[in-house]
């Protein structure tokens, strides 16, 4: 399960997990896509996740994600906020960690029909290598002393060209095809 599926299906300590993610500071991508809510609202299924997703702000791109979590034998509903934008034809989704401290949010590539929506998380490692080589701006997380160990990475400060980049495949596909969250509508 990518931490993409985690946050999705219901865990916004992705920390405690240990699993490397790509973090952005703000919602990426340019344009916010218009939601109508009778294409979003519903309930979503995957192997992973159950997920129930409203239309907040239709106009802005907004939805609100709701999912239960268990802590020890309890049942809490927990909630979280998502932004769908557009880049270089792309459609792209941030969902914002309510969990921590700094603003970040974990994202992924959307592709959506009537009834079904895959997202594809960005592949850590070669964010990592780019972010090393100065083609994208941000920072890699001290992760460990162990050279094997996966790191966060954090993009910052994204502009129009590093979406371009990121979204072009100059520097080859930069998103995880091994495990995609995958997820069908079956309640309106």
């Amino acid at each position: 399960m990518t931490c993409l599926h985690r946050l999705l299906a219901g865990s916004l300590l992705l920390a405690l997990y240990g699993c490397p993610a790509v973090y952005v500071d703000r919602p990426i991508g340019e344009d916010p896509i218009k939601l109508d809510a009778a294409d979003w609202d519903g309930t979503w299924i995957g192997s992973d996740a159950a997920l129930v997703i409203r239309v907040k702000d239709g106009e802005n791109g907004i939805l609100q994600i709701a999912w239960i979590e268990t802590e020890g034998e309890q049942f809490i509903m927990k909630t979280g906020t998502a932004y769908v934008r557009q880049s270089s034809g792309q459609t792209l989704i941030s969902l914002r960690d309510e969990e921590t401290t700094t603003t970040r949010y974990l994202w992924g590539v959307l592709s959506r029909t009537d009834e079904q929506m895959v997202v594809l998380a960005p592949n850590p490692d070669k964010f990592a290598a780019l972010l090393e080589s100065g083609r994208l701006p941000g920072r890699i997380d001290p992760c460990s002393n162990d050279k094997t160990a996966d790191c966060d990475v954090y993009l910052e400060s994204l502009e129009p060209l590093h979406l371009e980049l990121i979204l072009s495949e100059e520097e080859g596909f930069l998103f995880d095809w091994s495990e995609p969250l995958v997820l069908r509508r079956i309640l309106p």
